[in-house]
C-alpha cells in the first residue's frame, strides 16, 4: 500500500470535486482531460476522455457509481466507469461530460 500522504498529494495537484447530494462533503481529484483516437465508420477521430483520480475512500464513502452526478472544477460530469488503480488507495473516475 501506499505509504504517503494521500492528502498532501492532492492538496498539491487535486481540483475541487462534490457529488450530486453531498454539497456539504467536498474532496479533491486530480482532473485528467486525454486525448485518445477513435475509429469510427473507417475514419480516425480524436476525442477528449475525461477522468478524475480519487481517493478510494472517498468513492466508498459517498457511494460513487455508474451515473453518479459530479462536478469536477465547476464543470458538470456522469460518471462511467470507477477503476481501482495501482494498489487500490486511488480510484480513477472514468467521465462523461454533462
Amino acid at each position: 500500500m501506499f505509504t504517503e500522504n494521500l492528502d498532501v498529494f492532492l492538496r498539491e495537484f487535486g481540483k475541487p470535486c462534490v457529488v450530486a447530494g453531498h454539497p456539504d462533503k467536498p474532496f479533491l481529484g486530480i482532473k485528467e482531460e486525454p486525448d485518445s483516437e477513435v475509429r469510427v465508420g473507417g475514419f480516425n477521430s480524436k476525442s477528449t476522455m475525461y477522468a478524475v483520480l480519487v481517493k478510494t475512500s472517498v468513492v466508498a464513502e459517498l457511494d460513487i457509481k455508474f451515473t453518479t452526478a459530479i462536478t469536477v472544477d465547476g464543470v458538470s460530469f456522469t460518471v462511467r466507469e470507477c477503476e481501482q488503480i495501482d494498489d487500490g488507495a486511488f480510484t480513477q473516475l472514468n467521465l462523461t461530460k454533462a
